[in-house]
């Protein structure tokens, strides 16, 4: 017997306009069809280890301390790299050294805390990383040339800082273990001159979350 074919994504988009609804119902389904909800989407999957992945991993920071500073305060950020190798460790090349990322970290000059019971190293405008000093610069610099070029040529901005990660199950793998970002707030960087250093500075907000709700009310999904 034969079986009826599924129609295509196109068909099914000029359907939602032939139906008896509403016109604001048929645009909000028109919207939602056309998002991406495969794990392709960056917003709803962070790629935190793939070496071609054009991105930063900030650690050992506070989300509402630089939430605080960056947004509320408008203050601009720097990077710190982490603490670079010695000679013996140079001389030994490892998988960590290949993705240009350091095991330890810097030791913090200052470890003291307010009078809130923050760390200052939480509560300062540099953003702690992995990255060795050289692979740092590099991938800042390649983080500004592409945000730069797709800015200058459709007039969008893709910089943006994550604060703040949703842990969720595939629900077709439950091997796969992905990564959501719960805040992200638009971010540009910025330099006077070839020898200084990047600065984040941060944009006027804008809503983007209708991606992750539609996913979220897409189907079953585990949520840790």
């Amino acid at each position: 017997m034969p079986t009826q074919e599924e129609p295509s994504p196109s068909e099914q988009f000029q359907s939602v306009f032939r139906e008896a609804l509403p016109l604001d119902t048929k645009l909000e389904r028109a919207r939602t069809e056309l998002l991406d909800l495969s794990a392709r989407n960056r917003l709803l999957n962070l790629p935190r280890s793939a070496k071609s992945a054009r991105s930063i991993t900030v650690i050992d920071e506070k989300s509402v301390e630089t939430y605080r500073l960056l947004v509320k305060e408008g203050k601009a950020f720097t990077f710190l790299p982490g603490r670079e190798a010695t000679k013996s460790e140079a001389a030994k090349p490892s998988e960590e050294a290949e993705l240009d990322e350091i095991s330890e970290l810097a030791q913090p000059e200052d470890n003291s805390m307010d009078q809130r019971g923050v760390f200052a190293r939480h509560s300062d405008t540099r953003l702690q990383t992995r990255l060795t000093s050289q692979a740092l610069q590099k991938r800042l610099l390649e983080l500004y040339t592409d945000a730069s070029t797709l800015e200058q040529e459709q007039g969008v901005n893709i910089l943006y800082l994550a604060l703040g990660t949703l842990k969720w199950i595939d629900p077709k793998d439950a091997e796969l273990v992905r990564y959501a970002p719960l805040i992200l707030v638009p971010v540009a960087l910025e330099r006077g001159t070839a020898a200084e250093r990047f600065k984040k500075m941060c944009r006027p907000i804008s809503p983007w979350k209708r991606t992750w709700i539609a996913f979220t009310r897409s189907g079953y999904l585990n949520v840790t």
